[in-house]
């Protein structure tokens, strides 16, 4: 399943790319750490973005579907690359169906929730 880029995405891959050309107009003893920054913050956003897949793809498995998952471009703002999947907000049947595959999953089962 191929999903396009969030809004946040785009702008989080702007950033990463605004960081190289920065990188490659610092000073030279500066050059090697802007670069390993920016390389490591590239690592670390497609990490997430392979993570954020494949949770969208057990969530559609499970017949559940978050609206506003993606990548918090926000948290890709700090100079380690440290990046957060944001999960977003879902409807309250959306939250009825993710509570039920996660119990399936663990085997845990209450008796009085709804499938």
């Amino acid at each position: 399943m191929t999903y396009g880029m969030s809004g946040m995405e785009t702008a989080g891959r702007q950033q990463m790319a605004d960081a190289t050309d920065t990188a490659g107009t610092a000073d030279t003893a500066g050059t090697a750490d802007a670069a390993d920054t920016a390389a490591g913050m590239a690592d670390a956003v497609e990490e997430a973005e392979k993570v954020s897949a494949d949770l969208r793809d057990a969530l559609s498995a499970a017949g559940v579907k978050l609206p506003s998952l993606g990548l918090d471009a926000v948290s890709w703002a700090g100079t380690a690359p440290f990046v957060l999947v944001e999960l977003g907000r879902c409807n309250v049947d959306t939250a009825r169906k993710l509570a039920a595959a996660l119990r399936l999953g663990t085997g845990v089962h209450r008796p009085d929730a709804e499938a």
